[in-house]
């Protein structure tokens, strides 16, 4: 597997965060949404230029492809509040959060590639679409702090992976 797609699976881990954070939604959430309405496709078709852009750029971007093909989801709703500068704890620990689990949905995807044989688009949808993702974002689990490994057998046995001879 080649750096640039390590490189791929890393920015759509990031993107798809940061639609989610900007709508309120989980990041299964954003990315059943982007896969409904092409935003992933775009993402990946478009690599070599969106990924030269900030990710506050291919949201909407992400935000026109997506209404283009039927999605409702609007920027136009949304108005950051200019006074805050000042992150609570809170937003620190989210922050925080946010970062682990892009890492960690990032290395699981790659394994999933390295040793199940799978596209990039299979894996994610393997793990954006599961049980064990809902873990991952569920605070309460702790799981988003634990190693890709340690994830990926709880996903294993949720689907019932086979390694690749």
């Amino acid at each position: 597997m080649g750096s640039k797609t390590k490189d791929i699976v890393e920015y759509l881990c990031v993107v798809i965060s940061e639609f989610g954070k900007r709508f309120s939604m989980t990041n299964a959430a954003a990315y059943r949404y982007l896969k409904k309405y092409t935003g992933i496709d775009f993402l990946i078709r478009h690599y070599d230029t969106e990924h030269t852009f900030s990710v506050d750029n291919a949201v909407e971007d992400l935000c026109e492809i997506c209404q283009r093909k039927g999605g409702t989801l609007s920027l136009s709703a949304i108005v950051p509040d200019p006074k805050k500068i000042v992150m609570t704890k809170k937003e620190v620990h989210d922050r925080d959060k946010k970062y682990l689990t892009q890492c960690l949905s990032r290395d699981i995807i790659l394994l999933l590639m390295q040793h199940y044989g799978m596209s990039m688009e299979e894996a994610m949808d393997k793990l954006y679409t599961s049980h064990t993702y809902e873990l991952i974002e569920n605070e309460n689990t702790g799981m988003y702090y634990q190693s890709a490994v340690y994830a990926l057998t709880y996903l294993e046995e949720e689907l019932h992976l086979q390694l690749q001879q």
